[in-house]
């Protein structure tokens, strides 16, 4: 509530966002150096949470500002400066009147804040004239960090100073006379205060404010089961994020109740998105990161989930820091229990399996493709033409098998590797002479399959591709021999349409090759005579 009620002045001031962050880590800073330096103070290490938070509420009077004023460009009139200068009294003003918690230790500092952060140490700054230490400490250190992030950022009013530029005019009087001990403290953290504000982030500002309350609570003596609860809570946070810091995985938590995506640090730089997105199917940046068939797929499989069984696994291709890749998402989902169980969100892990996939893939080509031709192999072939027929309702295909005439002549006159060129060459041409949804396939030797759809004008295609299959390859003639099957008259079954096209092949053989046949019902008197004269042969 308190970095709220910060950020709502910030937004109306027209300031970044920031400079309530600022005012707190410098705060944390200086007074841990103040500590080292000095007990003069009384400061203890449990009044370092309550002040650095107090900090964020120093310029809650500003609320009572009119917005020209606070955000005019140029400089202040003295009657604008007079109304400026109220928002102190403002500020300690609602602090006091507060109704409840007017005696919690975060409001009594606050007050001091608030009222007195724009004293100085001479006794020139406003609005009581405070000097020395007569000025509460905590108000003394918030008065430097807001002078110093006033110089560091740019204003309306100003551009922003350099480091090193705002730490020289500091020092040199420039802005303001401040308690000695705290420019030395200041010079000291110098190196600290440049790099932790470099880094700082929303989230390191929750850990550091999460690490101190838990610090703070573990020096109560009557809370020793839960000073055991909280080091265990800590230990298993670190934990986290150790390995989290150390995986390549997303890791991710996503919240029914509010809508909201959680990622870790490496997660949500490889999905180049926020770490906290709130409506997460509504983001651009979270949509874009796969297709929206796959985002729905893997929330059915979530919501589909029960208590019993709460895990599911997809796999498809997510958009990986600016890169398709395919991934696989694990996913928990996580439930509470009353009347009934319900659904509360889900926890997970993208893994990227990309390499893994291609292997599989490359694999799964290499046991599908003849290694010579590159065409499919007989068990694939037969595989998709199944499909194709089981997909194909209504539709009518044809089958054909060919094989090259007198192909040994080939391997006896030139040896095999001139024969598995032919093979090739056979290979290129049929690829060259069908379309990519055909099924084409090395069955076995110098034997190819066709698989394509009936359609009008089949004869001419068929005579087409057959043509272009016959003529010479480095002065060796080829010609071919090709049976076909039609399923509108054997059938749709695979094997029908397999041992038919064969027998039409053989028909063509037996009739003196370099011709196609297509298979009718005549040919199994034909085969069946051809079988019984080799039989008593």
């Amino acid at each position: 509530m308190v970095s709220i009620l910060s950020h709502i002045v910030e937004f109306r001031n027209g300031e970044s966002g920031m400079h309530v962050l600022h005012i707190n880590m410098m705060t944390e800073i200086l007074l841990q150096t103040v500590m080292r330096k000095t007990d003069k103070y009384n400061l203890k290490r449990s009044d370092i949470p309550i002040i650095t938070m107090a900090s964020a509420l120093h310029d809650i009077g500003k609320i009572s500002i009119p917005g020209e004023i606070l955000n005019k460009p140029g400089k202040l009139t003295k009657e604008e400066f007079d109304t400026m200068k109220t928002h102190t009294l403002v500020g300690a003003e609602m602090l006091d009147q507060l109704t409840y918690y007017k005696d919690e230790a975060l409001v009594k500092v606050a007050y001091q804040i608030c009222r007195w952060h724009h004293e100085r140490y001479d006794g020139r700054g406003y609005p009581d004239g405070l000097a020395g230490e007569e000025i509460p400490i905590a108000a003394q250190i918030v008065a430097l960090a807001d002078v110093y992030d006033a110089l560091t950022s740019v204003r309306v009013y100003k551009p922003a100073f350099s480091h090193e530029k705002a730490i020289e005019m500091i020092t040199n009087g420039e802005c303001g006379a401040f308690n000695p001990l705290l420019l030395q403290c200041l010079l000291e953290s110098t190196d600290s205060i440049r790099e932790q504000l470099a880094v700082n982030s929303i989230k390191q500002e929750s850990d550091r404010n999460i690490r101190n309350i838990t610090e703070d609570l573990l020096h109560y003596e009557d809370l020793s089961a839960s000073e055991r609860t909280l080091r265990l809570l800590e230990h298993e946070r670190t934990k986290y994020q150790f390995f989290a810091s150390l995986s390549s995985e997303v890791q991710f938590e996503y919240t029914e109740e509010p809508s909201m995506l959680t990622l870790s640090d490496v997660g949500a730089k490889l999905l180049n998105a926020a770490e906290i997105t709130m409506n997460p199917f509504e983001d651009e940046k979270i949509t874009s990161i796969a297709d929206e068939k796959i985002l729905e797929e893997i929330r059915n499989l979530v919501m589909a989930s029960t208590p019993e069984s709460p895990v599911i696994q997809y796999d498809g291709e997510l958009l990986i820091n600016e890169e398709l890749r395919w991934s696989r998402v694990i996913c928990r989902s996580m439930w509470a229990y009353e009347e009934q169980p319900y659904m509360t969100g889900c926890i997970g892990k993208i893994v990227d399996i990309h390499e893994e996939y291609e292997k599989i893939k490359n694999l799964q080509r290499m046991a599908s493709y003849d290694g010579l031709t590159g065409l499919l192999n007989q068990s694939t072939s037969k595989r998709l033409v199944k499909e194709r027929l089981h997909e194909g309702e209504g539709k009518d295909f044809i089958l054909a098998i060919f094989d090259i005439d007198y192909f040994k002549n080939a391997n006896d006159r030139c040896g095999h590797m001139f024969g598995d060129k032919v093979l090739q060459h056979m290979a290129d041409k049929l690829r060259g002479s069908t379309r990519d949804y055909d099924i084409t396939a090395r069955v076995g030797g110098d034997e190819f399959m066709i698989f394509m759809e009936d359609m009008s004008g089949i004869d001419s295609i068929i005579d087409r591709i057959f043509h272009a299959l016959s003529g010479k390859y480095e002065g060796f003639d080829i010609s071919i021999s090709m049976g076909i099957s039609c399923s509108k008259r054997v059938g749709r079954d695979y094997e029908s349409l397999f041992c038919c096209a064969d027998k039409a092949l053989y028909t063509a053989k037996q009739a003196g090759r370099a011709q196609y046949c297509f298979y009718d019902d005549s040919m199994k008197e034909i085969l069946s005579a051809i079988s019984s004269i080799d039989g008593e042969e």
